[in-house]
């Protein structure tokens, strides 16, 4: 019976660090007997370990839920860093889309001169600018070359100079009467208050397929 005994604590000696091992013999030695000389029997010896090592792994395994996980951390962070990227360049190309005038695409003169009127009764810059020709359609009626200058020299700034000195023109109270385009050039008749007429120069117009565009302001 002692030899088993010995056999099973050489076992677990083997499988329990050294600290471990000197708690569970002062352990056993506290155990009080069950047999008539007070010594266990190699089954209780056995079960005591088992039921010691049944319990030290349930500590681990509670220790451990509370630690963090460094790779599943490291991944959380990782997703959490792109999902906030991504609702701010959602939000950001909201903002953008929400300042982009809508641009609009005249088929007639009377079309283009009550825009051109209505912006510059609202003073919205952007929209009148974007009125004139784009990149696109620069290159398709001049050519790569003369498209490259046109767009270098139609700047913002001089568009948005061209823009003031119309808003400057229009007579307080006055109303539009109508567009008269003649040889690419572009005037809008208005109507003021007291019964005159004024003629606004707009600029060169050029038609892009059906749509009326824009060339030049009337300041070149």
């Amino acid at each position: 019976m002692l030899g088993g005994a010995n056999s099973a604590l050489a076992q677990e000696d083997s499988a329990t660090p050294p600290s471990n091992l000197e708690e569970e013999a002062e352990g056993l030695e506290e155990e009080p007997g069950d047999t008539a000389s007070g010594e266990l029997t190699e089954e209780q010896i056995e079960a005591l370990i088992q039921a010691r090592r049944d319990k030290r792994r349930k500590e681990r395994m509670k220790r451990r839920s509370f630690l963090p996980d460094k790779s599943y951390n490291r991944e959380f962070l990782a997703i959490l860093g792109l999902l906030m990227l991504w609702l701010w360049t959602r939000k950001h190309n909201r903002d953008v889309e929400a300042k982009r005038p809508v641009r609009a695409s005249p088929l007639s003169p009377d079309e283009m001169g009550r825009v051109i009127f209505a912006l510059l009764r609202s003073k919205d810059s952007m929209a009148f600018r974007a009125l004139f020709l784009n990149g696109a359609e620069s290159r398709d009626l001049m050519g790569q070359e003369e498209a490259e200058s046109y767009l270098e020299s139609r700047t913002g700034p001089r568009l948005e100079k061209a823009f003031r000195h119309l808003v400057t023109q229009v007579p307080v109270g006055a109303s539009y009467k109508e567009c008269i385009i003649t040889e690419e050039v572009c005037f809008i008749d208005l109507l003021g208050s007291d019964g005159s007429e004024q003629r606004l120069h707009i600029g060169r117009v050029a038609l892009v397929g059906a749509v009326i565009r824009l060339v030049s302001p009337s300041s070149e």
